[in-house]
């Protein structure tokens, strides 16, 4: 059982100030001030490198001030604090300045990336030298398992580290291909983070000759040790949210491939992937779980929250077309069923299996699904291997930088109940059917049920419209069970000129005839003639003649009746079946022909009238349209309503139901109100009949918000 009611786990990220300069200070506030920037990251809603907050220096004086002091080393504890109150973010400013990865492609492309070896004042640097610095991260000197190779792999080459600079750097600064040694004048274990952080930084634009991070996509510093002075200092690397800085710390950390790729993919915008201890990055399904720490250990990838998180992002290692939406409703009754594949084997997948399964929930925490294929690229995987894994994104719908979860990991012939989905008292049941590693790709068959299913799944496509034309065979049986009583006193009235369902010649003619033929024909055809005939005999023949028929009809109806039914038909057919016959006979045909063909010849014809006949007869009826769409439903009229940003404006209005809008519409109504949001984003408010739906439009896709009744209302907040 998992909780879908479960809270959310704490964050812990840290927040800096970014100068004019590229240095950075600390920002200070209250505990709930920087839960609120936790939350505000997490939501999608402050983006680092872009957003900015309004801060004032701590001790007076103005930022200008501070870029000053850090530029000439005398930084000290410079920091800036928070107003009172709740944040206050602005994300219309200029963020194109220096802000690599927000303004470019940041998950493809040759990405120049520079290492640099840093020496303190004291001397302090690690033990190994530059030139083993280029062979483990990029593989200069024959090393197989890097950070290099292994964003190659996972982005199926789409993301290439390099140190080919070009004429944007004097190569002759450099001590090996790709590595700066550059010398800080302050030491390491006498300075906070922050003053190191800008000294490094002052120190290599001294020896560049450039701010960086000029035309780098990353830089990477790498110094000999962190030292508690002013904070914890327990972790092994650190790294700017969707920037170009990183920073390692000992002699060991920047070797590991998975450690340097999980502090680089915080530079990529990727949060941390918290595990089923909801400890802050304990999911070893994925490397945002940070759960590699050897040298040559390192062909693993992302879990399924990253990698739709990257898909989503435009130009990416993965087609979204790979990534499929499920979108349950909160009343029941729905299903998704299908295989997944994992991304090791994303090269190899001619059926177009998804890689990820997201299942909506109507909020920012959405769920997602995939299958841990445990080979190639992520042989090295650490957790649940060849296993299905169940991951969660604190918010965001999954597009942006967020908190994930791992919820469970479930092998074959199992499955797992999800309680109380979307709060509506109903159960989320997700069941694998079948893991099957042997095949090429290995694949997981899983299927997942909301609520009772008590309908079968809709069809993908409604069924097609009936054909023109009248079906090629008659019927295997004659309509009526048994011959009328008496023959009628009269011949039918001309036919009506549109054909039954199923004509009783072998072939049907073309178009019917107008009036019946004037005498009878001098024999029997094989065929019926394609009109009555003038005078019908009074009762049917006991078998075909083969001579001239008789100009009177025989008193009583012959006897027994045949036991088969004949080829060909003695009185000429009417275009229209009869009802049920009745006792005396009839002197009108029916009224209408069938609605629709029956599943086998009936002995009594039907009492509703076909739409149109199908080509060839079908062996089954046609299956009744589903009550459900598979898509978001279609409207003939929508109202636009654009707010504006300034409030006071407003619309109102009656809405019906898209099935009534052809039929049942005479003023003209809208079957919906689309809002601007504006961006990629906007709000749909619809009416089923039952209760009026508001549904968020993202990015091309739909998420349901919330739906409501006669009386009631919904807010939504902090509205564009």
């Amino acid at each position: 059982l998992i909780s879908y009611d479960e809270e959310k786990p704490e964050t812990e990220e840290e927040f800096v100030c970014e100068l004019d300069n590229g240095s950075t200070v600390p920002i200070e506030g209250t505990n709930d001030q920087l839960l609120e920037l936790r939350s505000l990251l997490n939501e999608g809603m402050l983006i680092s490198a872009q957003s900015t907050v309004e801060a004032e220096p701590i001790g007076g004086g103005s930022i200008g001030d501070m870029d000053a002091q850090i530029a000439e080393g005398i930084a000290g504890n410079i920091a800036v604090a928070l107003p009172p109150g709740s944040v206050r973010l602005n994300n219309s400013g200029n963020v194109a300045r220096r802000r690599k990865l927000a303004n470019t492609n940041r998950y493809e492309g040759t990405k120049k990336t520079l290492i640099v070896r840093v020496t303190d004042s004291h001397g302090k640097s690690v033990s190994n030298n530059a030139a083993y610095l280029s062979d483990k991260f990029f593989g200069t000197y024959g090393d197989r398992v890097t950070t290099k190779s292994g964003f190659e792999a996972c982005s199926f080459g789409k993301f290439k580290m390099s140190y080919d600079y070009g004429n944007e750097v004097n190569l002759n600064l450099l001590s090996a291909p790709g590595v700066l040694d550059i010398k800080i004048n302050i030491g390491l274990n006498q300075s906070t983070q922050e003053n190191i952080a800008s000294a490094m930084q002052q120190a290599a634009k001294k020896k560049l000759g450039v701010e960086l991070p000029d035309s780098f996509h990353h830089v990477v510093f790498v110094v000999e040790g962190c030292y508690n002075v002013e904070t914890d200092c327990s972790f092994a690397a650190y790294a700017y949210v969707n920037h170009w800085f990183s920073v390692f710390f000992g002699n060991d950390n920047y070797k590991y491939p998975a450690v340097v790729m999980h502090e680089l993919g915080h530079n990529l915008n990727l949060a941390h992937s918290g595990g089923l201890d909801r400890q802050t990055y304990t999911d070893h399904t994925g490397l945002m779980g940070n759960p590699l720490w050897e040298d040559d250990v390192g062909r693993m990838c992302f879990n399924p929250v990253k990698n739709f998180q990257i898909a989503k992002s435009g130009q990416s290692w993965y087609d979204d077309k790979y990534i499929v939406n499920f979108i349950t409703g909160t009343v029941g009754g729905t299903s998704w069923a299908g295989k997944l594949i994992g991304v090791a084997e994303y090269d190899n997948n001619p059926s177009n299996h998804p890689i990820v399964l997201k299942i909506e929930t109507g909020a920012g925490a959405d769920w997602f699904i995939g299958f841990n294929r445990a080979t190639g690229i992520n042989s090295d995987n650490a957790q649940a291997s060849n296993a299905v894994t169940i991951t969660s994104v604190n918010d965001g719908d999954g597009f942006g930088y967020s908190q994930s979860s791992l919820k469970g990991t479930l092998y074959q012939g199992r499955r797992v109940t999800i309680q109380n989905w979307r709060k509506t008292g109903l159960d989320l049941i997700l069941k694998v059917h079948e893991i099957n590693t042997s095949a090429s790709p290995g694949y997981a068959n899983i299927e997942i049920t909301f609520g009772p299913q008590v309908a079968p799944n809709p069809t993908l496509k409604p069924t097609p419209k009936p054909t023109h034309s009248p079906s090629r065979k008659p019927t295997a049986k004659p309509i009526t069970r048994s011959p009328s009583n008496n023959p009628t006193d009269n011949p039918t009235p001309p036919p009506t000129l549109q054909p039954t369902k199923a004509p009783t010649t072998d072939q049907p003619t073309r178009s019917p005839s107008h009036s019946p033929s004037s005498i009878p024909s001098a024999s029997p055809s094989k065929d019926p003639t394609p009109s009555p005939s003038k005078i019908p005999t009074p009762s049917p023949t006991v078998a075909e003649t083969n001579s001239i028929p008789s100009t009177m009809a025989t008193t009583n109806p012959t006897s027994p009746q045949t036991p088969h039914p004949t080829n060909n038909p003695k009185v000429p057919p009417t275009k229209q079946p009869s009802n049920p016959p009745t006792q005396p006979p009839t002197r009108k045909p029916t009224v209408r022909p069938t609605a629709r063909p029956t599943a086998r010849p009936t002995t009594q014809p039907t009492s509703q009238p076909t739409n149109e006949p199908t080509v060839l007869p079908t062996k089954q009826p046609i299956i009744p349209p589903t009550q459900l769409t598979t898509q978001p439903p279609t409207v003939n009229a929508i109202m636009v309503f654009d707010s504006g940003t300034q409030g006071g404006t407003s619309w109102h209005g009656s809405l019906i139901g898209a099935a009534d809008s052809n039929n049942n519409n005479p003023s003209n109504r809208p079957t919906a109100v689309q809002l601007i949001a504006g961006g990629h984003i906007d709000w749909l408010i619809t009416f089923d009949n039952f209760h009026v739906a508001i549904t968020k439009l993202k990015y091309g896709q739909s998420f349901p918000k919330g739906t409501l009744t006669q009386g009631k209302r919904a807010t939504i907040t902090n509205w564009r």
